[in-house]
């Protein structure tokens, strides 16, 4: 967890791994392929049963189309071994050949996984990989985390919206 601000998340449409996180994917493909003369984007399994429902394929178009055209497929009937909310970004170039695939899972909350084990760029890309606990007493929210293989904890203290960090993390 980057921030607090992880736990708390206001996205578009009713579900934030069908929006929030398509989105983020969407962002972080574009950036990463600026001059793409179009996109194709696979939706699978429930990311595509429900995404038009739920906005995904808004919440994408609205990230790729500055850059570039994007044709959002439909496989409902698809689903990817890792997790029900796959995807795959394609980059093309003006021959219409591909230049990238990029498969990626919306995993709740806004969140990404490549499905990797060890070589996950979102797993590496976290300073926190796992939360054990989280516990809110008396304004008081103690957070136990492992850090690569370390335990580490911390305490935040809550007064009304604003919350101070403080013990060790």
């Amino acid at each position: 967890m980057e921030s607090i601000k992880e736990i708390f998340k206001i996205g578009k449409g009713p579900s934030s791994s069908h929006t929030m996180g398509p989105q983020k994917a969407a962002k972080i493909f574009t950036e990463r392929h600026p001059d793409a003369t179009s996109f194709q984007v696979i939706l699978y399994g429930s990311l595509a049963a429900t995404g038009k429902g739920h906005m995904t394929d808004i919440a994408i178009e609205e990230v790729m189309q500055p850059t570039a055209p994007v044709e959002i497929i439909w496989q409902p009937q698809t689903f990817l071994p890792f997790h029900p909310n796959g995807m795959k970004f394609i980059a093309l170039n003006d021959k219409e050949e591909p230049t990238e695939e990029w498969t990626v899972y919306s995993i709740g909350g806004g969140a990404l996984s490549e499905g990797k084990a060890s070589d996950d760029f979102f797993l590496l890309k976290r300073s926190i990989l796992l939360t054990h606990s989280m516990t809110l007493c008396g304004g008081v929210m103690t957070m136990d985390a492992v850090i690569g293989n370390m335990l580490k904890h911390t305490k935040m203290k809550i007064f009304g919206n604003i919350c101070i960090k403080y013990g060790t993390l």
